[in-house]
């Protein structure tokens, strides 16, 4: 039987329930908790009801929010269904409150990450950090 994957409104506990291998696949900030950095603008993915994946945006300005994400390790084969979700989250949350669309920015410390955010769209708009992070954008 096919897996069943849906994109759902983030509840708090959900980050917690992930199987993470090692650090988020996308991570920037240093969160002191399991909890994802704003669930304000947050959502869930989940196969067979079951959190996979948390996602959501942090403010930088009227115009410009940070993406972040953490995923579980996934199957070869999910990567395709699970990036199709990705990207529609990231269009019904790249609109401002007025409906105009913002920028998102986000940051890579990996190759895997950088692969993903590439996938996503994102372009590199910036040369690693000190701490080896690399500033991708994004716009609708």
């Amino acid at each position: 039987m096919r897996p069943r994957y849906a994109v759902r409104p983030y509840a708090a506990g959900d980050a917690a329930k992930l199987q993470l291998v090692g650090q988020p696949l996308l991570e920037r900030a240093y969160w002191p908790s399991d909890e994802p950095p704003s669930s304000q603008s947050a959502v869930t993915l989940t196969r067979d009801g079951s959190p996979i994946g948390v996602g959501g945006l942090v403010g930088i300005d009227e115009r410009t929010a940070y993406a972040w994400s953490w995923l579980m390790p996934l199957r070869r084969s999910e990567w395709g269904v699970v990036l199709g979700f990705v990207r529609q989250a990231m269009r019904g949350l790249a609109l401002s409150e007025t409906g105009e669309p913002i920028r998102l920015q986000a940051s890579a410390g990996s190759a895997p990450a950088e692969r993903l955010l590439r996938k996503l769209g994102f372009l590199r708009i910036s040369d690693p950090d000190a701490d080896g992070y690399t500033l991708f954008e994004w716009s609708i």
